[in-house]
């Protein structure tokens, strides 16, 4: 009889286990989103200024590649010319509800019913569903962190 209840026990534990890599996979999707979007920023952010010389300096030869990236695929570094640009605000994630409340339910089964109202303690709500969708990232990151034992300020640092 134990030796079924270790086989359910090792089949829930998979089952927790490729939600939560569905979980951290849908978080990666956002971070390059959102590094994407902060790329598109100070690409605008050059064009806006108005300074030709320096857009053209920042990509001479880069044939068909966007503005922000030289020939060989690597950020342009500011010039004299050209001041860094400041960072851009993050897009809002796309994460949806239906991905965090997987996450936080996968959280629940995986850390204990505790771990997660901390979660969502931490972050000024009582339930899920009191989240508003700016922060979904943030509250992604921490239920990410509360999985993966970091300290959920240590993700969040992470992530950008």
């Amino acid at each position: 009889m134990s030796e079924v209840n270790s086989k359910d026990a090792l089949r829930e534990q998979a089952r927790v286990q490729r939600k939560l890599a569905d979980s951290l996979k849908a978080l990666a999707g956002v971070v390059v989103d959102v590094a994407t979007a902060l790329v598109s920023s100070s690409d605008a952010l050059v064009l806006l200024s108005g300074d030709t010389e320096a857009a053209a300096a920042a990509a001479p030869d880069a044939g068909n590649a966007p503005p922000a990236t030289a020939a060989r695929g690597r950020p342009r570094k500011a010039t004299p010319m050209e001041p860094a640009a400041p960072p851009a605000a993050p897009a809002v994630a796309t994460i949806t509800f239906d991905q965090l409340k997987a996450a936080m339910q996968d959280l629940a089964d995986s850390k204990g019913r505790e771990q997660a109202v901390a979660v969502l303690q931490r972050n000024g709500i009582q339930r899920l569903s009191e989240a508003k969708p700016e922060g979904y990232a943030k509250l992604s990151a921490d239920i990410a962190a509360a999985a993966g034992g970091k300290d959920a300020t240590a993700a969040s640092d992470d992530i950008f």
